[in-house]
């Protein structure tokens, strides 16, 4: 569980049971408790720190867009099992039970009331979640290309390796790979900082094969998607967990800024032009003060760094310009404004 900031700790919501509390939202045991509820929150995070500060509507967009992927891009993935079962196969199911005004005969009748859960909040089927972060990759970034810039061709023909993947040479930073990396990583309680990586020998052996080829499907339909709307989903992150007839479901939030990486198209074509970092749609404000101040060479796990990020004063206009970043990519993803998505299928 993250370490939050006194001074944006909340109090748990009444009438339900608190179950757990992680770095985008908490986790409630519904009266029924085969259910629960998941309330997104607007603290933000970086570098694995959660700050001390808000990014106001950040809880509604990520709600949001959670549904809008799994109810338009990938239909039938809400209140339709069938659909969804047709669409990716029979191997596996979701965990989402219902969302926007659905969710209110769920709850305590101290709650209905409580007009911003319907956009803060879905009804999750309980799952015993699978300790795996399956992360699909097909943009050569981040961590994944610092391994490619260090490779020291261990591959057939000494070509680099990555993540146990062998790519060819030649590649530069935000090169898009010929095909999707399944990259699996450990999840932690505690982030640690850098991935704790996880074969994909290891993940079928424990799992099958479903993981993967479920995962790896669901982000290449998302990446043809967002391409189409200007938008580079450069990687994403998808958690799966078990229900009570061990099948293979999702969970987690679905392709949202906290569990994926978004660049905007043009953004992208000039970063390889020059040379350089494509810049994150969404959270490149926010980082670049962080690495201002130092937060990127401290460890989310010692507790003193914890508490010298505890006592820092984000600037109130990175807050409101990572505000317009998460609006203007919801926007522009699902072509509605964050106020009429909500008042269409939410409210």
């Amino acid at each position: 569980m993250p370490v939050i900031p006194d001074s944006v700790y909340s109090k748990p919501l009444p009438g339900l049971k608190f179950l757990e509390r992680s770095k985008v939202r908490d986790i409630y045991e519904l009266p029924d408790s085969s259910f629960l509820l998941a309330v997104a929150s607007d603290w933000v995070g970086v570098f694995g720190f959660v700050l001390p500060a808000f990014v106001e509507k950040k809880g509604e967009v990520l709600n949001a867009l959670n549904i809008f992927w799994r109810t338009e891009v990938f239909r039938g993935a809400a209140n339709d099992p069938a659909g969804f079962l047709h669409a990716f196969g029979s191997a596996y199911c979701h965990n989402l039970i219902g969302y926007g005004k659905n969710i209110l005969p769920f709850l305590p009748k101290c709650l209905r009331n409580d007009v911003s859960l319907k956009r803060r909040a879905v009804v999750i089927r309980r799952l015993k979640m699978i300790p795996v972060g399956a992360v699909v990759r097909r943009y050569l970034t981040g961590r994944a290309w610092k391994i490619y810039r260090e490779s020291t061709g261990a591959g057939t023909h000494g070509l680099p390796v990555v993540f146990g993947h062998v790519l060819p040479r030649g590649l530069c930073e935000g090169s898009r790979l010929a095909e999707p990396m399944f990259t699996p990583r450990i999840k932690t309680e505690v982030d640690v900082g850098d991935d704790l990586p996880l074969s994909e020998e290891r993940v079928t052996e424990l799992y099958g094969r479903v993981i993967k080829w479920a995962s790896s499907r669901l982000y290449t339909t998302a990446e043809s998607f967002g391409v189409g709307k200007g938008i580079v989903v450069a990687e994403a992150e998808f958690e799966w967990g078990r229900d009570d007839c061990n099948r293979v479901c999702l969970g987690g939030e679905l392709i949202v800024p906290d569990s994926s990486l978004f660049w905007d198209v043009g953004e992208w074509q000039a970063a390889l032009k020059e040379g350089r970092s494509p810049r994150s749609y969404d959270q490149q404000v926010l980082q670049e003060w962080g690495e201002t101040v130092g937060i990127d060479k401290l460890r989310p796990d010692s507790s003193n760094h914890i508490r010298r990020v505890h006592c820092l004063q984000v600037p109130g206009g990175v807050l409101e310009r990572t505000r317009d970043a998460f609006l203007g990519l919801f926007d522009r993803l699902t072509g509605f404004s964050l106020d009429e998505f909500q008042e269409r299928f939410l409210d």
